[in-house]
């Protein structure tokens, strides 16, 4: 009969027993995604997009970002660049900042 091909554990204590084990470290998890072929990553992003959890996670660190971004500009933590040289020696200074870093771990 088809009772006795059904597993005398309940399901309901299989899922309690599965998640009593040890679990990966999310940095495990991280490295274990990284092996995996790009396009398996891209699904793997698309998943997690969709999940609604992690859209208001997002929103909610958008929203902090929004409100850094703010206060830096109402401290006049900002520059404006309005003519071509302005942005050369902006982006200059970024470069000159980025090599003297790569430079210091070397």
């Amino acid at each position: 009969p088809k009772n006795k091909l059904r597993p005398k554990i309940p399901f309901v204590f299989r899922c309690r027993l599965a998640q009593s084990l040890d679990m990966p470290t999310v940095a495990e998890i991280k490295t274990a995604a990284r092996k995996l072929p790009v396009r398996d990553r891209a699904d793997l992003l698309v998943d997690f997009a969709m999940d609604e959890a992690v859209q208001k996670e997002q929103l909610v660190r958008l929203r902090a970002a929004v409100a850094e971004g703010i206060a830096d500009h109402a401290a006049g933590r900002y520059i404006e660049l309005v003519t071509d040289a302005d942005f050369k020696a902006f982006a200059a200074d970024i470069k000159s900042e980025g090599r003297a870093r790569l430079k210091s771990r070397k």
